[in-house]
């Protein structure tokens, strides 16, 4: 099994400094951390922006690669179900679609989580960005509908850091609230904190 990681949600933990939350819901399910290759190198580009650089983010990032924490996961149009999910997942044949730059870490983050459902392989995916978010869930009710033998499923960074709460998975002795306020400081694409009743 994978989690597979969009750009803005890897970027967003290390620069919290909340990647023992990812690392944690990885190995409590035995689960492998992932990135496609455009979405290590989208992370390695933004943490040079000055929002990023003095939070240590690059760092963070390197380290958990070092430590294989997280696996880079190769972009080549190697097999039919890659390809084909760019395909679907963007509207465009794939060749083409690798070509643009725009939104395309998002895509090759859920064709590959496609992918590997297509292969029976469980896999989730994590994006906050709602229009990332809209092509998963046409990409799930694909894989559904051709009754794929492993799963693919969404998942945000709310619903991770609410099971980060839960499981005392969150650093510097902040509540997962505290925490995920500090988060939406660094990803506009965060959804803002339930009301409480």
């Amino acid at each position: 099994m994978s989690i597979i990681l969009d750009a803005g949600p890897g970027l967003t933990f290390m620069a919290a400094r909340q990647q023992n939350v990812l690392i944690q819901a990885a190995s409590s399910q035995q689960i492998q951390l992932a990135v496609p290759q455009r979405v290590d190198g989208e992370i390695e580009g933004k943490c040079r922006d000055p929002k990023f650089s003095r939070t240590g983010a690059l760092n963070l990032w390197r380290r958990l690669k070092a430590a294989r924490h997280i696996e880079i996961l190769e972009d080549e149009l190697r097999g039919p179900h890659f390809a084909q999910a760019i395909a679907r997942v963007s509207g465009m044949p794939a060749r083409e679609r690798l070509r643009q730059r725009e939104s395309l870490g998002e895509i090759l983050a859920i064709a590959h989580a496609s992918s590997l459902a297509q292969q029976g392989v469980n896999a989730y995916v994590l994006i906050d960005e709602g229009d990332g978010r809209r092509r998963a869930r046409r990409e799930i009710a694909y894989l559904h509908g051709k009754a794929a033998p492993g799963e693919l499923t969404l998942w945000s960074t709310l619903q991770v850091m609410q099971q980060a709460g839960a499981s005392g998975w969150v650093a510097n002795g902040l509540t997962w609230q505290a925490a995920y306020e500090h988060m939406r400081q660094f990803d506009g694409a965060l959804a803002p904190l339930p009301a409480r009743t």
